[in-house]
């Protein structure tokens, strides 16, 4: 005589055991994801920074090495601003609403864009053996985000005739 199993679903401790783990583990993965997402962040952000500020000292350093002379400029101070001649031409940098500027023959643009703010921009004339230059101290916040600051820094001597 053969005994029928009558019990075919599951007992209440086995269904709390299989929802613990079920929530175990969806509180692993959104953590993970939690952390995924914090991490691209950070890394935008960061990524944002370095274009920004390579192509700001980028800019302001081939300007300089093109310009024939220091027109004017405030040196030395946050916010610093400088103005170079090149034959008639003059090309001027600063900073406004924390964004940098650059100003040609009275044309003025913007090099850094809404998702970083320049929170320090020094230049120091220089004077060599060989020449004139600039030092050029940036530095830069992401304002979207997570919040990160780096620093840039470039040297150029003006060309000599």
């Amino acid at each position: 005589m053969k005994i029928k199993n009558t019990n075919k679903g599951y007992s209440l401790l086995e269904l709390l055991v299989y929802v613990a783990l079920f929530a175990m583990i969806s509180v692993l993965l959104v953590h993970s994801l939690v952390v995924l997402m914090r991490t691209y962040a950070s890394a935008q952000g960061f990524r944002r920074l370095q274009n920004n500020g390579e192509l700001i000292i980028e800019r302001i350093t081939r300007e300089v090495r093109d310009a024939e002379s220091i027109s004017t400029g405030t040196f030395g101070t946050h916010p610093g601003t400088l103005t170079l001649a090149s034959g008639g031409d003059t090309v001027a940098f600063a900073v406004s609403n924390g964004a940098a500027t650059i100003t040609e023959n009275s044309t003025t643009g913007i090099l850094s864009t809404s998702q970083v703010a320049v929170t320090n921009m020094v230049f120091r004339r220089i004077t060599t053996p060989v020449g004139e230059g600039v030092k050029v101290e940036l530095t830069l916040t992401a304002t979207g985000g997570v919040i990160r600051t780096a620093s840039f820094y470039s040297t150029a001597l003006l060309r000599t005739q």
